[in-house]
């Protein structure tokens, strides 16, 4: 059991640290390799825990957001809303991550 949660915890390290580096390189408007990042990210979520798990949330969000930077509104939306989707599944809708 040590040995599972210990790669577990390697892997959300892992899929956190992609998700950081998508960060930074969105506020660099380095936005393709931000994204690349992203996906890398809820590749290792989803092969991992799956996709309903609140870091795929978090990552679509962040998918979002790089749409929106590129001005790609419609396909933005589709990520935020795919995202506040499984927020509300996870966490009902008057969870303060919700409601917020």
């Amino acid at each position: 059991m040590l040995l599972l949660n210990n790669y577990s915890n390697k892997i959300i390290l892992l899929a956190e640290t992609h998700k950081n580096l998508g960060l930074v390189l969105v506020k660099n408007k380095l936005l393709d390799e931000a994204l690349s990042h992203f996906r890398s990210s809820l590749d290792l979520v989803e092969r991992n825990y799956s996709n309903r798990h609140l870091l795929y949330s978090k990552l679509l969000n962040n998918i979002g957001i790089v749409f929106s930077e590129k001005e790609n509104y419609e396909e933005a939306k589709i990520f935020y809303q795919k995202s506040l989707d499984l927020k509300i599944s996870l966490l009902g809708n008057f969870h303060p991550i919700v409601a917020n």
